[in-house]
C-alpha cells in the first residue's frame, strides 16, 4: 500500500467533490445528525461549484491523499493560513492519511512564509486538530448549518527546554 499526497488539478473537481461530498456524509454524521436538512445546508457549501472556485483562486492550493493511485481525501489550504478542509473518506480514517494531508497542508504554509495556520473544525474532526497541537480560538459558531469550532496552530512553535522538563535533552524519567 502506498500513501503520498499530490497537489490537484483543475480538471479533477467533479472526483475532488465526491470524496468531499461523501466524506461529509458518511464520516461527519454525528455533526449533521442524519438531519435532511443540516445534511443539504452542508454539502451546499461543498458543491462543484465551490470545488471549482478553489481549484482555479490564486490564493489558494488544493491537495489529493492518494492509496496506490486512488484518491481517499482532500485538502485546500487558502495563502492567508487558512485551512479551508481536510477530510478523508471512511475507509481511509485511521490509517494515517488525515495525518499526512493536514502535514502536506501545513508544510505548503509555511513554504509561503505563513507563521501560524487556523481553521473551523466540525465536531467530528475536533479532536484530531487538537491531536495535532491546534488550539481553540474562539467560542464554538455556526458553521454551514453545523457547529464549528475555530483552531489555529503556530507554524514556528518556540520552546524552552530549560523550564520544558518533558523535552529538556538532560532529563531522565524517573524509573
Amino acid at each position: 500500500m502506498k500513501i503520498h499526497v499530490r497537489r490537484t488539478a483543475t480538471h479533477e473537481a467533479e472526483r475532488i467533490c465526491a470524496i468531499i461530498r461523501r466524506s461529509i456524509i458518511e464520516v461527519c454524521e454525528s455533526d449533521h445528525e442524519n438531519d435532511p436538512k443540516k445534511l443539504d445546508t452542508l454539502l451546499q457549501h461543498h458543491d462543484l461549484m465551490q470545488i471549482q472556485s478553489w481549484l482555479t483562486a490564486d490564493d489558494t492550493i488544493g491537495l489529493l491523499a492518494m492509496i496506490d493511485e486512488q484518491p481517499v481525501g482532500a485538502g485546500f489550504i487558502r495563502l492567508t493560513g487558512e485551512i479551508i478542509l481536510c477530510c478523508v473518506l471512511r475507509e481511509a480514517l485511521n490509517r494515517g492519511i488525515g495525518t499526512i494531508l493536514l502535514e502536506a497542508l501545513m508544510e505548503i504554509a509555511a513554504n509561503h512564509g505563513i507563521d501560524r495556520v487556523f481553521l473551523t473544525s466540525t465536531g467530528t474532526a475536533k479532536t484530531f486538530y487538537e491531536y495535532h497541537g491546534f488550539t481553540a480560538c474562539g467560542a464554538p459558531c455556526a458553521f454551514h448549518g453545523t457547529t464549528g469550532y475555530p483552531f489555529n496552530k503556530s507554524l514556528h512553535p518556540t520552546h524552552d527546554l530549560a523550564h520544558d522538563h518533558r523535552r529538556h535533552p538532560h532529563f531522565v524519567r524517573p524509573k
